[in-house]
């Protein structure tokens, strides 16, 4: 496997998940502590909003990029026979990488979508009460886990 290969997909990796655990951060440190002072339906409109603004090319990029740089990590260093600290520590890396896209699929898409169907026929202190909480949640642990992706990805090179 060429080296150059390697290293070149840990670093675009490292910073597609990096750049994705600035965007979750910014929701966690800056975001939903605004929209939790505003009124429930205000709450809910710029959620509504911003998770159609994001399905866009420019944060796609990153997004699945992050996703199949981390599956084509694994896969090219389960295809080798040399398993060395390196190896494994990347695929570590990588694992975190695909928990934080997993856990973005899985928890913050599901919910944005249950917030999306939200025509304003409910009460939206009701939806934004059961939405924002879970939301938090799923988002702290992906945040984490993707400003960890680089971290480990880079101790990967260095050893």
């Amino acid at each position: 496997m060429s080296e150059v290969l390697l290293m070149t997909l840990t670093i675009v990796t490292s910073a597609c998940s990096a750049i994705s655990g600035g965007v979750y951060f910014s929701f966690a440190a800056i975001i939903m502590p605004a929209l939790r002072r505003v009124q429930p339906h205000e709450a809910v409109s710029a959620m509504q909003s911003m998770n159609v603004a994001a399905v866009r090319w420019p944060f796609m990029i990153i997004f699945f990029g992050s996703l199949i740089g981390s599956v084509a990590l694994v896969v090219m260093d389960m295809a080798t026979d040399n398993w060395g600290p390196a190896s494994i520590v990347r695929v570590i890396g990588a694992a975190l990488g695909i928990a934080a896209f997993s856990i973005t699929v899985l928890g913050n898409v599901r919910l944005n979508n249950q917030l999306g169907s939200e025509n304003g026929n409910g009460s939206a202190a009701d939806s934004w009460k059961s939405f924002h909480i879970p939301w938090s949640r799923f988002n702290l642990a992906r945040a984490i886990l993707s400003m960890a992706v680089p971290v480990v990805l880079g101790y990967s090179l260095v050893i």
